[in-house]
Order: structure tokens, then C-alpha cells, then sequence
């Protein structure tokens, strides 16, 4: 009987977490949206989260607020939502990696930088979605202040090069 009851409540827990992701996905419009990995960044070096993501700027239904949300591929699972506010946002390419195509999403009033990295399979695709993420965060009609409000699980820095390797910055 207790068996019983802890899995009712493990089930109830994830379908509660399955709706909510939903609600997220169905609650704006898609700006810009590409296969993107999380890099960790300790100290002045960022390391590749080796997993398989989805990075997407999302502009709000019901408020207009842009979003930026990672979440794991396969599997959809959210793990970074984070509303801009806007002009605040930057987003550029890190020149220093040599070994992958990495870019940084900074924060001005904050000094908070988000890391990621490429998964999509054309290259020549990369500079069009750095420049639809840059008119982006260049319109966005967010409110708030201090750069970036939500939730991020981990370490909130996000992801590198392919294979799992480190670049110093």
C-alpha cells in the first residue's frame, strides 16, 4: 500500500511538471529557435555540457516578455528561463574558441554571461541566428530590471564545443 502511494505521488509530481513545461512552450511566440548546447564556466574557463539542447528566445503571449529557454533534447526537459529585460541583453561570438562555435549571451546591468554552444549541422547558419537573437534582445519589450529574472537550474552559465572540451576566457 505505501509502494502505492509513493508512486501516485511520483506520477502526479511528473505529470504536474509535464503540464507546466507545456504551458510554457504554448505560452508565446517562438522568436528564434536552434540546436544548442550549455557550457559551465568556472573561473575565466567554460567547459561543453556534453547533453544535447534546444536554445529559443520566446516573446510572451500575455505580457510580451522575452524569454530565454534551454531546454535537454531529446525529451524537452526545461532547464534555463530566464526573462530579459530589455536592451539589456548582448549576444555575441566567442573568437577565442578555436575548436567549436561558441557564443556568449551577456547581461550589461548585470555582468551575467550565459555560454553556448552550436549543435546545428550548417555552419553558415550560425551568423543569421546570432543576428535574429541580436535584433531580438535589441526590441524586446520585457519589464523589470537588473538583466535577467527566473529560474535556471545549474549553474546558470551555459554550453561549449562539441566534444566537451574547455576554453579559457
Amino acid at each position: 500500500r505505501r509502494i502505492t502511494r509513493v508512486w501516485t505521488k511520483t506520477m502526479n509530481a511528473q505529470r504536474l511538471e509535464a503540464m507546466q513545461q507545456l504551458l510554457l512552450q504554448q505560452q508565446g511566440k517562438t522568436i528564434v529557435e536552434f540546436k544548442a548546447g550549455k557550457l559551465n564556466k568556472s573561473g575565466t574557463t567554460v567547459t561543453a555540457d556534453p547533453r544535447r539542447g534546444t536554445l529559443s528566445l520566446v516573446e510572451s503571449a500575455a505580457d510580451g516578455m522575452t524569454r530565454i529557454q534551454w531546454k535537454t533534447r531529446p525529451g524537452g526537459q526545461m532547464e534555463t528561463d530566464l526573462v530579459v529585460v530589455p536592451t539589456d541583453a548582448t549576444v555575441e561570438k566567442v573568437p577565442e574558441c578555436k575548436s567549436g562555435r561558441v557564443f556568449l549571451i551577456r547581461m550589461r546591468s548585470s555582468n551575467r554571461m550565459l555560454f553556448f554552444w552550436m549543435q546545428e549541422p550548417k555552419e553558415e547558419k550560425d551568423d543569421e541566428l546570432i543576428e535574429k537573437m541580436k535584433t531580438a534582445f535589441a526590441t524586446s519589450r520585457s519589464g523589470g530590471s537588473g538583466g535577467l529574472m527566473g529560474a535556471a537550474a545549474g549553474s546558470g552559465a551555459a554550453g561549449a564545443t562539441g566534444g566537451g572540451g574547455a576554453v579559457g576566457m
